[in-house]
């Protein structure tokens, strides 16, 4: 199974973006999370 942790960490930030625009702060925070850890995970 090929794992793709770039693009996922690229789709996360920018749904994290827009929830932050929004001013929902729980779920922008959440998808900053998978940021993190995919970003960790493709090293």
């Amino acid at each position: 199974m090929s794992e793709h942790y770039p693009k996922a960490a690229r789709r996360h930030l920018e749904d994290s973006k827009v929830l932050l625009d929004a001013q929902r702060w729980d779920g922008s925070a959440y998808l900053a999370g998978y940021v993190i850890e995919c970003s960790v995970s493709f090293r």
